[in-house]
């Protein structure tokens, strides 16, 4: 019974000093390999273009590597200085609107006080002074906050100078040598796990596949959502509109708030009430929506019930943030393969 009970320490002990390291290392050894995971990633997905224009063009493998490797990177850059510059322009407009908004509140709380009955009134301008004093301080404290946001992307600019440079040089010289590094790789891992790691790779694969799927069917449904709502709202282009809407959603940590509360601010201040009221609805309904369908969704696509895809997602994000939300269900699916595949035994 002792000796029972001994190994069950030890085991979670293991796994224990397992989860530490694996914590320390996605804390801190991540950043140091990062761009070379990256560039590693990139020349394996690059191999099989090279390996059809050598076959096409008889090309050596360094300029087949080269062609590649400058076509992603171009394709990279075109798609991030489109997205740079479409926000250079609107951050532009953004100090002119903000300065604007202390007259154009006042303005919109004065019409409300006026239609407000005559014994109110007296009590509703001395809350109106003090909102307006209140208010003229919020572009200074904006204009601040932006300021710190530009320090801060200043000082960090040649920490992503050296990373993206990083990045291309390391995807070049991986992928001219891939064969050679990706035997190295393999020549690293026991004789008797290389199977086991060659099957768990393939099963990520297919996972990641399948995780994709989901949020490809989320995007979809989210977009549909926005569609109907901008047309029942009466939104000109309302195709376009959803789109761009949809693919902010998208985007790690920004979300549709990001775009339809702020809007729906905007309206009421113009005195569009029934579109604010639609925009909050519409917002609320799509999060809802997403929040009950996200786990179930992805729990079916990759193979996880879906209280533990919740599960997995909301610790992945507590943990890690939005990168965490993508890892922890795939790392929960591999583990629950594993142990059905006899490689571990974690749960009986």
């Amino acid at each position: 019974m002792e000796k029972k009970y001994t190994r069950l320490l030890l085991k979670l002990l293991g796994a224990a000093l397992g989860v530490l390291a694996g914590w320390v290392f996605l804390r801190w050894g991540l950043s140091w390999i990062l761009p070379f995971l990256i560039a590693l990633l990139l020349a394996a997905l690059l191999e099989k273009p090279v390996l059809l224009l050598r076959a096409r063009l008889r090309a050596p493998r360094w300029a087949a590597s080269a062609l590649c490797v400058l076509g992603l990177y171009g394709i990279l850059s075109v798609i991030a200085y489109l997205l740079v510059s479409r926000l250079v322009a609107e951050v532009k407009q953004l100090p002119e609107w903000i300065a604007g908004m202390p007259d154009l509140v006042n303005e919109r709380l004065q019409t409300l006080i006026n239609a407000a009955p005559s014994n109110m009134r007296a009590f509703l301008n001395n809350s109106l002074g003090r909102i307006v004093n209140e208010g003229i301080t919020i572009p200074e404290s904006v204009f601040t906050t932006l300021g710190g946001w530009v320090a801060a992307a200043a000082g960090a600019l040649p920490n992503l100078v050296l990373f993206v440079v990083t990045c291309i040089l390391s995807t070049y010289f991986i992928s001219s040598d891939y064969p050679r590094v990706k035997d190295f790789l393999l020549r690293q891992i026991p004789e008797g796990w290389r199977d086991r790691v060659s099957k768990t790779k393939g099963h990520v694969k297919i996972t990641m596949s399948k995780y994709l799927r989901a949020q490809g069917i989320l995007i979809a449904l989210t977009f549909v959502q926005l569609c109907a709502g901008m047309i029942l709202l009466g939104i000109p282009y309302p195709l376009t509109v959803a789109a761009v809407v949809g693919l902010v959603d998208a985007l790690p940590v920004l979300g549709l708030g990001i775009v339809l509360l702020p809007w729906a601010l905007i309206s009421l201040l113009m005195g569009q009430t029934g579109q604010a009221l639609g925009l909050t609805i519409l917002f609320a309904v799509c999060s809802l929506t997403r929040s009950f369908a996200e786990p179930k969704l992805v729990g079916e696509q990759i193979g996880l019930p879906p209280v533990v895809a919740m599960l997995a997602m909301y610790v992945g994000f507590k943990t890690f943030g939005v990168l965490g939300m993508i890892v922890f269900p795939i790392l929960a699916i591999t583990l629950k393969q594993l142990q059905e595949w006899g490689y571990i035994k974690i749960f009986n």
